[in-house]
């Protein structure tokens, strides 16, 4: 079990997966892209989607530093990054509202959102026990 203070020495599934899609999104960007729908001749297509690769592999790292470093607890730093994805969610969910050309990505990329945020607060709950 992981105390609220502690350090764990391997890395959470939540963050390894969030590793995993992070570089899946940077390195083959185009076909992420077209998977969640988005239409090839819209422009900046490939550039969003290494954008949210990079984020996520920032966010990773960050969540991980921030917790082994002990400025925040190993539930605080998850518990932020429940946050983080929870807002992305919600940002997305707005932009699918508004902007029908990009709605299917956008409802993708909230589902994502969304999913990391829950296994990210769940896995914090644990941690504070």
């Amino acid at each position: 079990m992981i105390g609220r203070h502690s350090t764990p020495r391997t890395i959470p599934t939540v963050e390894r997966g969030r590793l995993a899609l992070g570089a899946v999104e940077l390195l083959a960007a185009h076909r992420v892209a077209r998977l969640a729908g988005a239409a090839d001749h819209r422009a900046g297509v490939t550039t969003t989607a290494r954008v949210l690769g990079a984020r996520h592999l920032a966010q990773a790292v960050a969540t991980r530093r921030v917790a082994r470093t002990g400025r925040l607890t190993t539930a605080q730093a998850h518990r932020a990054g429940a946050a983080v994805d929870g807002l992305h969610a919600l940002s997305m969910l707005g932009l699918a509202a508004v902007a029908s050309g990009v709605r299917r990505p956008a409802l993708c990329s909230a589902a994502v959102a969304g999913t990391l945020a829950v296994l990210e607060w769940r896995y914090a709950a644990r941690a504070a026990h």
